[in-house]
């Protein structure tokens, strides 16, 4: 025993020596090193214990060698190490004559050492060298009911290899059969986890299933896609079907059976059987446990599964590749605290293509983990430019923090039930935000210099000292002419940067002005722009103008000057005696012009539009229904259109009205608060307010929703 364990360490040596120097021998062909190796390492002593364990290891190397087409694959059993199958890959003119072997090896008679587990991992490390395998390549050791090996000498065994496998960026991972003793999975958890590696448990359907997308995700593949899921008993039919979309390049259909039992027939969208005979358009292989059909080039419909005599359950699901991939089109980093616009085009090949009939949404999770769903567009609205032009947008409201957020480009073909997903990230960063506070904004004199406002500078709600050079005023006077503005900077002491400046303008003419400022400075590696929002001063209203009036003591050319002017006294009327026989007439007249205003104010009052539409806060909280709202009954009555911000108790619109007039709907500043911004455009007379704009004011973000807010929605969350 001793002596065995002393030749096993002497090899593992020796194998390890060789790789170190580049001793060893079967160099790989020059077109064959760039492609990732899997080794499948068959614990014989476990394995051939039950015939279903033997269906459940050729099943596992149908379906890796089925899903993982561009790997090369080498088989090793621990019965004799030496003999390895391989290397052989899917599509190959030799890869049926593989398997075969590989067949024929689990009939053979075990023969049980307990250092053979040992060897074989020896053996699968100088296959790896030898093949020149490129990182990411592996190691699958298949194991089970351990016949008292011990594992605790096995792994000792095995510990000079197993760092260098993970320096070399190879992994081994343990699968563990049905009967896997707690003794053979603790074994399995040490040499996979010393490798950077994991351990799977080989069961019908969910132990497959995990597997399968294992795989599927070391090439980026995303995972499999359920279908039906089904419990059959004797002779039952059962019937199920599922959709390709267009742009499929390859569906892999896998049915997991828990008995050999039963027939499995497919059928185009036509109702033509495909065929079970392997051709340019399809591959189809069995084991007793697993059917794998590959379509190529698949006719996109609705294709029929029909499972017949099948004892026991059947879960069937499916893995698309298609020819279409969204990409993400944004700057590096984004804005995090700043409403912000991304988009994304869809694209076949290298080439950009525009898809009819297609949805395009993301989902996107924050570093903290929470995530939502929301819909791109390419309908000329809600941030994208040009309707049709095949690229999408997404307007982001502020994102609380930096740092990388996941998104999830999803091609939704409705009409086919399907879609194609495209894994991306943004890398979120906090910038520079500049705010303005109205100071003195009323009641301006002409000629006096006073302070209107004062600017300031913050990242993530700390001061950001900028120099003044880097802030530009923008203004309009009433006149237009330029604005004799000046801003002057807050410090303690000396020259150089500053974080608050005071604004002073002197208003030479009377009426509004506005005063807003740009920022320009260099921030996380780029070139970065804010603007404030506008605020309004006004001046003092002009002294009352003098009346001049006619003297009644003075001559036609004399006037004298009165400051108030007297209002003339009203006299009834005498009637005309010619004119009093009228009077019946007019009595009778003025009932009917009022019954007619009467008429016209009911029929106006009933067409009028009432308001309509919800406001949500930037925790997608609905704070107004403009139906709902409580109003008086003069207000009702006389503007029922028009809605006051000072009536909506929400922060920042108090100096805003909503103008509600059939499906068109605007939004005016009162010139009381005029510090709001619309789709981040500063609200200096009037806009149109859509469905989903956003209105911001005061370092507030609200959004405005026709309808209430449903999933899909720019704020909603799955």
């Amino acid at each position: 025993m001793y002596f065995r364990r002393f030749v096993t360490f002497i090899l593992a040596f020796i194998v390890f020596a060789m790789s170190l120097f580049g001793l060893t021998t079967g160099m790989a062909a020059a077109d064959e090193v760039d492609r990732a190796v899997t080794i499948v390492v068959a614990d014989s002593g476990a394995v051939r214990q039950d015939a279903e364990w033997i269906s459940y290891t050729r099943s596992f190397v149908h379906m890796m060698a089925t899903l993982q087409p561009e790997r090369r694959i080498v088989f090793v059993d621990t019965d004799s190490p030496s003999e390895s199958i391989g290397p052989f890959t899917f599509g190959a003119p030799d890869f049926n004559t593989r398997l075969d072997e590989i067949e024929e090896k689990f009939h053979q008679l075990p023969s049980v050492f307990p250092e053979t587990i040992a060897e074989a991992l020896v053996e699968a490390r100088a296959n790896l060298s030898s093949l020149e395998a490129p990182r990411g390549s592996n190691i699958y050791i298949i194991s089970g009911d351990s016949n008292d090996i011990s594992h605790s000498e096995i792994y000792e065994t095995l510990s000079p290899i197993l760092e260098p496998i993970a320096a070399w960026g190879w992994a081994i991972h343990g699968v563990g059969l049905p009967n896997t003793s707690v003794v053979s999975r603790e074994f399995l958890q040490d040499i996979s986890g010393a490798t950077g590696g994991r351990v799977f448990s080989l069961s019908l359907p969910d132990g497959f299933q995990i597997i399968a997308n294992a795989l599927l995700a070391e090439g980026g593949e995303g995972s499999l896609v359920p279908i039906s899921e089904y419990a059959q008993t004797g002779s039952s039919l059962f019937r199920t079907g599922f959709s390709i979309a267009p742009g499929t390049r390859e569906t892999n259909l896998l049915f997991f059976k828990d008995s050999p039992t039963g027939s499995l027939r497919l059928r185009y969208p036509s109702g033509l059987e495909v065929s079970t005979r392997s051709s340019m358009a399809s591959y189809f292989m069995e084991t007793p446990n697993l059917v794998i059909w590959k379509l190529v080039g698949p006719t996109p419909g609705q294709w029929q599964i029909d499972a017949r005599n099948i004892n026991g359950a059947l879960s069937l699901f499916h893995h698309t590749t298609n020819q279409y991939n969204a990409v993400l089109k944004a700057p590096s980093p984004i804005v995090a605290n700043k409403v912000q616009t991304i988009s994304a085009y869809i694209r076949d090949g290298q080439q950009q293509v525009v898809l009819n009939d297609v949805r395009l949404q993301a989902k996107i999770v924050s570093p903290d983990g929470a995530s939502r769903i929301m819909e791109m567009h390419d309908d000329g609205a809600g941030g994208d430019a040009v309707a049709e032009d095949g690229l999408y947008a997404l307007t982001l409201p502020p994102m609380s923090s930096g740092g990388t957020y996941k998104v999830a480009l999803e091609i939704v073909w409705d009409e086919f039930n399907h879609s194609v997903t495209s894994d991306w990230t943004l890398d979120a960063q906090v910038f520079p935000r500049i705010t303005i506070e109205p100071a003195m904004v009323e009641d301006l004199e002409l000629g006096e210099q006073v302070q209107v406002a004062t600017v300031s500078v913050h990242v993530d709600g700390g001061p950001y000292p900028i120099n003044p050079d880097h802030i530009t005023p923008m203004s309009a006077t009433p006149d237009g002419e330029t604005l004799d503005l000046q801003v002057k900077p807050r410090r303690l002491y000396g020259d150089g940067p500053a974080w608050e400046y005071d604004v002073f303008i002197t208003p030479d003419v009377r009426g509004t002005y506005a005063v807003q400022f740009r920022m320009d400075v260099s921030y996380a590696g780029q070139a970065y722009s804010d603007t404030s929002d506008v605020i309004m001063a006004v001046t003092a209203l002009p002294p009352p103008v003098p009346v001049i009036v006619p003297s009644l003591t003075d001559s036609a050319d004399s006037l004298s000057v009165e400051e108030v002017p007297t209002l003339p006294v009203a006299v009834a009327p005498r009637l005309d005696p010619q004119n009093e026989m009228e009077l019946p007439k007019i009595l009778l007249v003025i009932p009917v012009i009022l019954i007619l205003i009467i008429g016209i104010v009911a029929v106006y009052l009933r067409t009028r539009t009432t308001p309509y539409g919800y406001i949500y806060n930037d925790n997608q909280e609905p704070i107004v229904d403009f139906a709902a709202l409580q109003r008086g009954r003069l207000a009702r009555l006389l503007r029922t259109g028009l809605v006051r911000g000072s009536e909506l108790n929400v922060p920042g619109l108090e100096g805003v009205v909503f103008q509600f007039d059939g499906n068109r709907i605007n939004i005016r500043s009162s010139h009381e608060h005029p510090t709001v911004r619309v789709n981040n455009q500063p609200l200096v007379d009037k806009t149109d307010l859509d469905d989903k704009s956003w209105i911001g004011t005061g370092g507030r973000l609200y959004t405005f929703l026709a309808n209430p807010m449903q999933l899909g929605d720019l704020a909603g969350a799955d």
